[in-house]
This record gives structure tokens, sequence and C-alpha cells, in this order.
């Protein structure tokens, strides 16, 4: 990539920007600009450049935000993540079990397998675990972001993030390094997995309150997922 294309689509989007009405939801320069940031920031994220990817793509959340708020028919920031998405092409196939007509849906995915790994010694967890967590939380997309704002393949909240030191969430090493800590913290306490995938899912103040696994249909499905992932990455680990 010709280093001054991220420039150049920066300048490109903010001179758009500044020369049409304010917030135009179906601008065509606008769309061109933010297709054009979305195709370099997966440019870069190939490349291995994440930090410039995450800033273009903040760069592009803080426009669709404004547009959320301008307007009911603002493009939808949904449809930018999903093309940057097919871009860097993180799609996981899926695994199927044998065995009594039923199938699982644990996603094979083995690029971030080192660094799951690292992360589990540095933190005593079962790697099995920890691919788990990021199976169910991002289905091993780098660049996910829930409707709540959860960053990356862990789907750190902002605040967790700058608890466990994570500056760049979205880059692979650091949000794994976060969400193993995290995950470790809420194991050391509630010394019980489901407790502690549910505190990771609904927070460990849902936990407390309802001293136990929150009766919340989401968090509910997550435990039952985590656990089905665990059980088939753990059964993989020893074929």
């Amino acid at each position: 990539m010709r280093p001054h294309r991220y420039a150049d689509a920066e300048h490109s989007f903010r001179r758009a920007l500044a020369t049409t009405a304010p917030l135009p939801p179906h601008d065509a320069r606008i769309r061109a600009s933010l297709g054009n940031l979305v195709r370099v920031a997966a440019a870069y994220h190939s490349a291995g450049r994440t930090v410039e990817a995450e800033r273009l793509m903040a760069l592009v959340r803080e426009h669709v935000n404004q547009q959320r708020t301008a307007s009911r028919t603002a493009v939808r920031y949904d449809d930018l993540d999903r093309s940057f998405l097919e871009l860097t092409r993180v799609r996981p196939s899926i695994v199927r079990r044998p065995g009594r007509g039923r199938s699982s849906e644990s996603p094979v995915h083995h690029g971030f397998d080192p660094l799951i790994n690292e992360n589990a010694r540095r933190f005593g967890l079962d790697p099995a675990l920890v691919k788990a967590v990021v199976a169910a939380e991002s289905n091993f997309q780098v660049a996910a972001v829930s409707l709540s704002g959860a960053q990356g393949l862990m789907q750190l909240m902002p605040g967790t993030a700058r608890q466990m030191g994570v500056k760049a969430p979205f880059d692979p090493r650091e949000n794994l390094m976060g969400g193993s800590r995290y995950l470790r913290d809420m194991l050391d306490r509630y010394d019980d997995v489901k407790l502690a995938l549910a505190a990771y899912n609904a927070g460990p103040e849902a936990v407390d309150r309802y001293d136990g696994i929150p009766p919340y249909p989401e968090t509910t499905a997550y435990v039952k997922r985590v656990l089905r992932y665990f059980e088939d990455y753990r059964q993989q680990a020893t074929r």
C-alpha cells in the first residue's frame, strides 16, 4: 500500500463533510468516502498495521454515530463493519461434530491459537476456555463492535479495557491479554466457571445481585454456548 493512501482517504472524507450539508445521511460523496476508508482500513489490517486500521474505523464510527443522532435513515455502521470484516476475510468456518445427528457450532479458527495459548499460560487458564470465550464473543473477528460498545476479539468494554491495561482494543495481542486477565479475575472472584462466564457477559454486579447466574436470556444462552465450545475445543486438543 502506498504510504499516502491513509492520509488521502482521511482528507477526502473530511473535505466531503465540509462541503455538504451537515450530516447528510445519503450523500453519495459521504458514502463513497466511507467506503474508501473501510477499504483502506482493511488493507492496513491485512498488512498487520492494526493501529492505522483502528484509527480509520474509529473515524468511520464517529461520523456514523453522529448520523444516528441526526437521522433514523442514516448510513448504518453495521453495513460498513460487515464490509470491513469481509475485506479482511476474518470468516471462520463451522465444524460439525459427528454422532446423534446433532452438530456443534464451534467455529474453526487457528490463527490466534499461539496468542491464546500464550495468554492462557500467563494467567493460568485452560486455552480451550479462552478460545471458547473468543468464539462466543466475536467469532474471531478482530474488529467486532457490539451495540453496547464492546470491542475486539474478547469484546472488552472501554472501561474494562482500561482497567486491564489495554490501550489498543482492536490489536489481537492486547485484546487477548486484557480479556484473559479479566476472565482470570472473574474465576478468582467466583471460583466457579459458570459464574465467571456469567460475570464476563453480564458483569459481576449482576451475578452478585442475583447470587448466581442472572436470569437474562442472553446471559444464560451465553454461558451454555461457551461451555459447549469449551468442550469441543478440549476434545479437539486431545485428538
